[in-house]
């Protein structure tokens, strides 16, 4: 991996990145984890008609009241699905990040690998030119057919990205459907740039989709030159 660079910039809340891979190689291996996905479900705070349109709304509210979610990590199975997928890598505890919104830690990523239960040697590939002086977290969100984003954000503030970390995504396959994030002046942005830096404490969400969206999420200490680079 690239040696890490201090000087630190300023990091857009989105960005695509010029970084090429096989999309299609790597959708093709990472269907073949679909049976081992786990739910990943939404918290029922964020549903609650007080709250639903707090940003903006993504589905109608009888899709709203019965998808998917969790009531004090108690799961409720309603008639729409929401997210799910796997962590990729596991902490230094065995820890993973496959059942709940990431837990962002400005650590030093230590202790951090691949979990050797999945067969993913294109995507641990692709996943090691990204500029990652410390690789720490890889989370594959997925969304099944007919299944939606609620708007919603990961982080309280723009803390985490302040220190040296980043999270870059790549979007293995759209679905059919945009990611939607809220801009500053009150309007939506639709993207679906292939590979893409996001600071998710924006709200952000994606509208039902009629294909199986792939999305990999990826945290860790960046090389901050070569970062720069690739958002250039």
């Amino acid at each position: 991996m690239n040696k890490f660079t201090q000087g630190l910039f300023r990091q857009p809340v989105y960005a695509p990145l010029a970084f090429d891979y096989d999309r299609a190689a790597v959708e093709a291996e990472l269907l073949a984890l679909v049976p081992l996905f786990r739910p990943i479900l939404v918290n029922e705070r964020h549903l609650l008609p007080e709250n639903r349109r707090r940003w903006f709304m993504v589905a109608d509210d009888e899709q709203l009241d019965h998808m998917d979610r969790h009531r004090n990590g108690q799961a409720i199975i309603g008639r729409y699905r929401s997210l799910e997928g796997l962590g990729l890598r596991r902490g230094p505890t065995g820890t993973t990040m496959d059942d709940s919104v990431t837990t962002r830690k400005a650590d030093d990523c230590a202790g951090w690998d691949w979990d050797a239960r999945y067969d993913i040697p294109l995507t641990r590939t692709t996943i090691e030119r990204l500029p990652f002086a410390r690789l720490r977290g890889v989370r594959l969100l997925s969304l099944p057919p007919g299944g939606f984003l609620p708007a919603h954000v990961d982080a309280a503030d723009d803390s985490y990205w302040e220190n040296g970390h980043a999270t870059l995504s790549l979007l293995v396959a759209s679905g059919g459907q945009p990611m939607l994030m809220l801009m500053a002046d009150g309007g939506l942005q639709a993207v679906s740039d292939a590979a893409f830096l996001f600071r998710d404490s924006v709200p952000h969400g994606v509208a039902p989709v009629p294909r199986r969206r792939l999305l990999l999420r990826i945290s860790g200490i960046c090389d901050q030159a070569a970062l720069a680079q690739l958002l250039a």
